[in-house]
């Protein structure tokens, strides 16, 4: 009973136990196998395994995938024929259904009954290790991961030394792993903290990390900046870990540097090239001033035609000069990026109706034709800056009278696209062309076509100007052209509908003279305004004060001159406490000692009201709001001519001091 007894514990052990056992006699069968073994061998029943071969189910790992390994590579085989013990931590097991499984195994002879008798075959005891397998290959990825990133990874214990250190952070500190591992990190790394340790360890302890920026010292000496993270790790013995990794940003920083200097440079430069245009734009147009106002004076003087042609000749050459400086401006402006745009309701028909009008007396050939056509898809109103679109189109159907000989001149403006809708303007040619490997050259400034002629006038500019100006309207301009057949400019421009509720037309902006948009009512005449008030003009060049001053004399104005702002200050002061206070105070804005911006402001002050109107060389941005401000009524910018002048007096005159603050 007690064999009995016994016998039923080790039936139930070997059939409660989690490891596959098999019992292998010499010739590979298989003479026992508990319940394991079938499970993790996906046998129903262990009495199928008996008598079975075992090699139909174990195999060697070095079979390079073969299903059937040769009994030469059978690990099992080996050990079962030899009678030693075997162990193999991983073993490639193949299940009834043909899938495998990694497995660890053991393998032992059975024991004998005498010293020189054989063993009767091996006991085989075996383990599915596909999860561990699994678990390992994703630590020795992840232990990988931290190896090749490029970024140092080191952990440490809290008031400890480094328990782990990879090769990011050996390639960028200097120090190998046995020189780091056990040091304390701060002091081996000199790490500069932007705040107290205690804040860092304080906010990890809140929030389980921190981020911010460090500075370490390397094993060379060198000073890097990090970005660093810390958060908080258990370690498999229960300690806590601060696991720190640390990405070099020193470089990027430099980077960074230089672009921001790059940057100030090119703002100082930025700066400095607009002081220079407002200086050239001062110096230039100031002599022009003179040249063109004593031109106009000799042109209606002089009694000889040759003379007055002679001086027409000197006002046409000095207002090309004039378009010249002033194509530079705008060039300038359009690469800064510093152009003032005005959207405004425009009638885009009336703008190119009376711009066709305008430029259709520069024809000189009878058998040049300029025609417009315009699609009746296009509202009667759009909403557009209608001066630069002007300005543009003046300059393409400028550029096509310049070369067309022989032949039409198309201005056509269409509606493209549904939604959202484009404005497309088109000029055409049947001119002299251009050649296809000229056309993105002409867009470029100070380039011409190789058909233009000695004596053509321009330099260039004008496509540059037109295309920038253009883009900053959200459009694009483009070319196509064909030499000795014609030439085709067209762009387009987003399609805005008009901010008046009934679209009324109205007149196109921008044309005629830059202040004309600081007037309003008919213009009087202005020998009638001028006859009889008392105007002083304060310029300290006395070329224009002299040209000022002969066409408001010729108007019937009595007038008075000073050569800076604080003699204008005394003069208006003097003459009001005389009780001849002056009608009207023409201020250059750029004198020196005591500038018109000054004077202007002064006057005002003590209680000046008449109109005071701005006299400046300068075209730049913001110089008209600036003469306003400070107390401006109106605003001439120089070269004055004799209509101008008069013109604006006339005006202000007429409607008193309504200035513009």
């Amino acid at each position: 009973r007690g064999l009995l007894d016994s016998e039923r514990w080790n039936r139930l052990v070997l059939a409660s136990t989690a490891e596959g056992i098999l019992g292998v006699d010499r010739q590979r069968r298989c003479v026992f196998a508990n319940p394991a073994a079938a499970r993790m061998l996906g046998i129903a029943s262990e009495n199928e395994l008996l008598g079975a071969s075992v090699c139909e189910y174990l195999h060697d790992p070095h079979s390079q995938g073969d299903l059937h390994a040769t009994e030469a590579d059978c690990v099992v085989c080996d050990s079962i024929d030899c009678a030693i013990p075997a162990h193999v931590r991983s073993a490639t097991f193949c299940r009834a259904d043909g899938t495998r499984f990694a497995a660890e195994f053991w393998s032992h002879p059975l024991a004998t009954e005498g010293p020189d008798a054989s063993p009767p075959g091996v006991v085989l005891t075996f383990i599915d290790v596909s999860a561990r397998q699994e678990t390992e290959e994703q630590l020795l990825l992840r232990s990988t991961l931290l190896e090749s990133t490029h970024d140092a990874i080191l952990a440490w214990r809290l008031g400890g030394g480094i328990e782990f250190w990879n090769r990011g952070a050996q390639r960028k500190y200097g120090y190998t792993a046995e020189e780091a591992l056990g040091k304390v990190s701060h002091q081996l790394l000199r790490t500069v903290h932007p705040v107290p340790w205690e804040e860092i360890e304080g906010t990890m302890h809140r929030t389980g990390e921190w981020t911010g920026e460090l500075v370490h010292v390397t094993k060379d000496n060198r000073r890097i900046r990090v970005t660093s993270r810390h958060q908080f790790l258990s370690s498999a013995a229960g300690e806590t870990l601060v696991l720190e990794s640390n990405r070099d940003i020193t470089e990027s920083l430099r980077i960074q540097e230089e672009l921001r200097e790059a940057r100030r440079a090119a703002d100082a430069a930025n700066r400095a090239k607009s002081v220079f245009l407002a200086s050239m734009s001062h110096e230039l147009r100031t002599p022009l001033a003179a040249i063109l106002g004593f031109a106009e004076i000799l042109a209606e003087d002089l009694e000889s035609q040759a003379s007055k042609d002679a001086a027409k000749t000197i006002q046409r050459n000095g207002l090309h000069l004039l378009a010249l400086l002033d194509d530079v401006l705008d060039l300038a402006k359009v690469e800064a990026g510093k152009v003032d745009f005005h959207r405004e309701d425009v009638s885009l028909a009336e703008l190119l109706t009376d711009l066709v009008e305008l430029l259709r007396v520069r024809i000189t050939r009878d058998c040049v034709r300029l025609r417009l056509e315009i699609d009746p898809a296009i509202p009667p109103v759009i909403q557009t800056d209608g001066r630069r679109i002007r300005q543009v189109v003046m300059n393409l159907i400028g550029n096509a009278i310049k070369f067309t000989h022989e032949g039409a001149i198309t201005v056509r403006a269409t509606v493209e696209g549904t939604s959202p809708q484009f404005l497309m303007v088109v000029v055409e040619d049947e001119g002299v062309g251009i050649a296809p490997e000229q056309i993105e050259h002409v867009f470029e400034p100070f380039q011409q076509g190789k058909q233009v002629e000695v004596g053509q006038n321009g330099v260039g500019l004008g496509l540059a100007i037109s295309r920038g100006l253009v883009e900053q309207l959200g459009g694009v301009l483009n070319a196509h052209s064909e030499l000795g057949v014609g030439s085709s400019f067209w762009f387009t421009l987003p399609m805005e509908p008009a901010g008046v509720a009934d679209q009324a037309p109205i007149h196109p902006v921008g044309q005629g003279d830059s202040t004309n948009d600081m007037r309003s009512g008919p213009a009087p005449a202005p020998e009638e305004a001028l006859r009889g008030c008392l105007a002083i003009v304060a310029d300290d060049r006395r070329d224009v004060r002299h040209v000022a001053e002969y066409f408001l004399r010729k108007a019937g104005a009595e007038v008075m001159t000073s050569e800076d702002g604080s003699e204008a200050i005394a003069l208006v002061q003097r003459l009001t406490a005389e009780g001849r206070t002056p009608d009207l105070v023409l201020m250059d804005m750029q004198m020196p000692r005591v500038s018109g911006y000054e004077a202007t402001k002064v006057l005002r002050d003590q209680g000046y009201t008449f109109p005071i109107i701005a006299l400046t060389a300068s075209a730049m941005k913001g110089e008209r709001f600036r003469c306003l401000e400070v107390g401006c009524s109106d605003y001439l910018s120089k070269p004055l001519t004799g209509d101008a002048l008069l013109a604006t007096c006339a005006q202000a005159l007429t409607r008193g001091d309504q200035r513009k603050l």
